[in-house]
This record gives C-alpha cells, structure tokens and sequence, in this order.
C-alpha cells in the first residue's frame, strides 16, 4: 500500500483504466479478507409483562462488564432496545455488536414488531421466547402467542418466497448437522454444531438423514430458543399448590415437544440463582456467528434444563412417562396444569406470649431472686432481660423509685430495680448511702428512668 503513493511511482505512465483496476483490485481483496468483523445480529426478546425479559438482559450486561452497553429502558415501553458485544470465549476477542430488541407482552404493543423484523434482517435474527415458571399454567399458551405472532408478520412482510425457502432450508440443515460434542469425532465439524464454514448441504455433499416425526413442522426461517424463567420457584410451586415431581416432568415433557415442532433449542434459567445465564450468551454467540460450541444437553437438574436445537426427539422425551403415576402424557396440558382459583395467603407465625397473670407471676419471682442475689459492678449487660425491661419502663411511669445514687449498679440493673418495686408498690433505700433518702424522698424515679434510657 506504501508503494502507491511512493515519490519512485509516475502515475503519467499508467492509463486512468489501469489505476481504476488496481483500485478495483485491491478493495475487493478487503471484502474478501477473513479478519473483516461479522455483522451485527439482533436477538427478538418475547414474553409476557413478568417473564423477566428486563432481569435477563441485566443480567446479560452485568455479565460482560461493558461501558458502552446501553441501560435498560423500563418495559413500560412498547420497544425497548440494547447492545452488547458478542465475545468469542476463546480469544477473548469482541466480534461485534449484538442488538436485543424487547417487546412488551402488552397487546397493545405488537405493532412494534415492525420494527424488530424486516426483511432485510430476518436472516440476522434470533427469536427468544421467555415464559415464567412462576405461573406455569400459561406456559403452553404463551409459546403459542409468541410464535404465532412471528409467524403471522413474517407472512405479511411479503419476502420473496425463494429467499423464505433458504431461510427455512438453513433452520433445518443447522438441525440436522447438530453433533453433540460428547460424540464428535469428526474432522471439520465444530463441537456442537455444523460444519465450520458451511451452511447448505450443497457445500458439503454430506447425506443426511430426515427429520424424526412432529420435528420442524412448523418452521419459522430463523433460530428460536424457548426460555424457562425463574425456575427458583418451583419449590414455593411445591409448599403452595402440592405440585410433585410427576406435574414437572410433565411441564418439561410439553415444553420439549412443542420445542420439537419449531426446531428450537431450550433453556430452564434463573437470574436470581445465576443458572444457565453464561450458557444461555454462549450459546445466542454461537448460534448467530456459527463459533464452536462444546457444552452437551443436560436434563439430569430439573431447574437448570439445557436441550439444544438438534439433540432432542421423541425417544428421549417418552423416557418422562416412566415418571408419570397418575398423568396420561398425552392429555390436555390446560387439563392436567389448571390455574388455580385461589392463592394460599402468606401468613407470619403468631408471636407465643404467655397471658398476663403467668407474666406477672414470672417477674414477681425474678425479683425475688434479685432481690436476694448480691450486686456488684460489672460491666453494662446487653443480654435481652434490660432490653425488656427498657421497653417495658417506657410504657409505664412508676410512682416511687430508689434514690439516685446507687453508683455501684448497673443502669440496666437500677431501672429493673425501679419499674418493679413501682409495679409491687414497694419501696427501698439504699443502703450504700442513706443521707439521700430524705432529699429525694419528695422526688419520683420518673426523670431517673428517662436519663438511664438517653
């Protein structure tokens, strides 16, 4: 590049075409070059108001550490937008910008799909459907909203229908080509996934074997990943409404074979716990810049489920019916996880305070063995008998107290002292020093009590 614009060169010698050409040239070895960044993707995030789409996408930021990674917006707005960088974990390296569109699951608000899907950028996008365990009665009918949704504004994008058949053919090669990493022995082929630098059948000229029964039926033209929130709950699922096992491999069960008709890949995640959050990013990197991928499915934790696209089929999910005692697999999913028609109240224990009178009787004996036992000077007490006490002396203002000049007591000790000969209508002296009987014998203990307790 040096030499073009050396003083050695006569450009009088080279014709206008002839520059032109080597101009040409070199700009399209540039475009060719592999160190040349990928482009920019988008990740479609979907789900209900609580799904959790705005704790994930924190979670995803605060992950990364960026500076330049945009705050979240509230999810009051229809369309909410932010970057990250896509990373490969290997390098370390930032490839690009990754863009995470959300949209309020409001129903007033669809009409900002319009901005998150166009033709010119479906190819470039990934859908993320959210769908909270909390509430796991609207998990099935939620997958149905979303991805009838995305189907029904790709149909009125008008896409060229060869483009739309590419778009569908890519989604079902990257299914079939998937090898898990445990058993990849082949040579070319990335952990977890296709073949590097492929993307068609035609450039491999692999056979591949068909799609299993209900796999792909309904195909979208582009990655979907179903995304299970909150499963920290599924515990209080269990206290609050006696769900068992049998009711969760049941929702699992649904939940993958819905995944089977879209060819989509599965996570079960918890922002609070911090589960499957780092599996979930590398995975949207790998699934949008085709980098290797070396983690296998996990089924064994119930709260922490990673299937990707292409492990699954209908084998593997019947081994659940072993676990379903009193649940048919293929009854209704509304029929056997029903919304409840209540909500059990959360109720705080009752405090165990004894009645009055055992109260009374119990520090009539306390007295009696203080009374009895010698005092010395300690150090200030901060066991729980002088804090009840405190509390106990600012509700109530005895008559007659002890003088002030027990200088060898504790303050905790002389206000216990004060409030319970008040309470028995007894009175004392002390007998370190009785000249102050008489000039305190007109005085209360009320302004003793109040300068203890300051």
């Amino acid at each position: 590049m040096a030499e073009l614009y050396s003083d050695n060169v006569d450009d009088s010698e080279s014709s206008p075409g002839e520059r032109a050409s080597l101009w040409t040239s070199i700009l399209e070895d540039v475009s060719k070059s592999s160190t040349r960044l990928p482009e920019s993707k988008n990740v479609i995030l979907l789900g209900t108001e609580n799904s959790g789409k705005n704790a994930l996408i924190e979670k995803l930021i605060q992950r990364k550490k960026r500076e330049f990674a945009l705050p979240q917006l509230k999810q009051r707005n229809a369309l909410s937008f932010n970057h990250m960088p896509a990373v490969d974990e290997a390098t370390e390296d930032v490839l690009a910008q990754m863009g995470f569109c959300s949209v309020s699951g409001h129903g007033d608000f669809q009409k900002a799909f319009q901005f998150m899907i166009r033709s010119d950028n479906l190819s470039k996008s990934l859908a993320l459907i959210l769908v909270d365990m909390s509430e796991p009665w609207t998990i099935i009918e939620s997958l149905e909203k979303w991805t009838s949704l995305i189907n029904s504004f790709i149909d009125s994008l008008g896409i060229d229908p060869r483009k739309l058949k590419e778009l569908e053919e890519r989604v079902v090669y990257e299914y079939q080509t998937y090898i898990d990493p445990s058993d990849s022995n082949l040579r070319n082929v990335s952990p977890g996934g296709q073949q590097i630098g492929s993307s068609s059948p035609s450039q491999t000229g692999r056979v591949l074997l068909p799609l299993g029964d209900n796999v792909l039926t309904h195909n979208l033209g582009i990655p979907v990943i179903v995304l299970v929130t909150k499963t920290d709950v599924m515990t209080d699922l269990e206290k609050d409404f006696d769900y068992k096992d049998e009711q969760f491999d049941y929702i699992q069960q649904s939940i993958r074979k819905f995944c089977l008709k879209y060819g989509a890949a599965l996570f079960y995640t918890s922002v609070k716990e911090d589960k499957n959050i780092s599996l979930l990013y590398q995975y949207i990197v790998h699934k949008l810049y085709r980098l290797p991928f070396s983690y296998t499915a996990s089924v064994v934790d119930r709260d922490s489920i990673f299937i990707p696209a292409g492990w699954d089929n209908e084998n593997k999910i019947a081994y659940l019916n072993d676990h379903l005692r009193t649940i048919q697999s293929d009854e209704s999913y509304n029929a056997v996880i029903t919304r409840p028609t209540f909500m059990k109240p959360k109720v705080d224990p009752e405090p165990d305070c004894d009645e009055d009178q055992l109260f009374l009787i119990d520090v009539e004996t306390c007295i009696e063995k203080y009374e009895k036992t010698p005092h010395r000077a300690t150090a200030p007490s901060t066991h729980s008998q002088p804090n009840l006490s405190k509390s106990v002396a600012s509700s109530r203002t005895p008559s007659k107290g002890p003088p002030d000049s027990n200088a060898n007591r504790e303050p905790g000790d002389t206000m216990i002292s004060q409030f319970f000969n008040a309470l028995l209508n007894k009175k004392g002296t002390s007998p370190n020093n009785p000249s102050n009987v008489s000039q305190n014998s007109s005085t209360t203990s009320a302004p003793n009590i109040s300068q203890t307790q300051s």
